[in-house]
């Protein structure tokens, strides 16, 4: 099994535990950190082995409309109760108010 089929298959087998664990309420996760990366991918900051492509994951429009998300962005994300990571807003730093 090459390297990317052993990845490929490890973050299958992390996702579906996680959503697993969120479907039956067994998860204390509620929202979590993000970072938007080249080509609109997705790192979660508890996963940071593993990256979403951009069809893995929503994006509410309000967070679009305010502003299209770009490569450094951190984001916060919530999983819905049909496994589907979506981020729902971009994140500042507080000083930067």
């Amino acid at each position: 099994m090459s390297n990317s089929t052993k990845g490929a298959s490890k973050l299958a087998s992390v996702l579906q535990n996680r959503m697993a664990a969120i479907a039956t309420g067994k998860s204390g996760i509620v929202a979590e950190r993000g970072e938007i990366l080249k080509g609109g991918k997705l790192k979660l900051y508890s996963l940071p082995e593993f990256v979403l492509d951009q069809g893995d994951y929503s994006v509410c429009v309000t967070v679009y409309n305010t502003r299209a998300l770009k490569t450094g962005d951190r984001v916060l994300v919530i999983w819905t109760i049909d496994n589907e990571p979506v981020v729902i807003d971009r994140m500042i730093e507080a000083d930067a108010i």
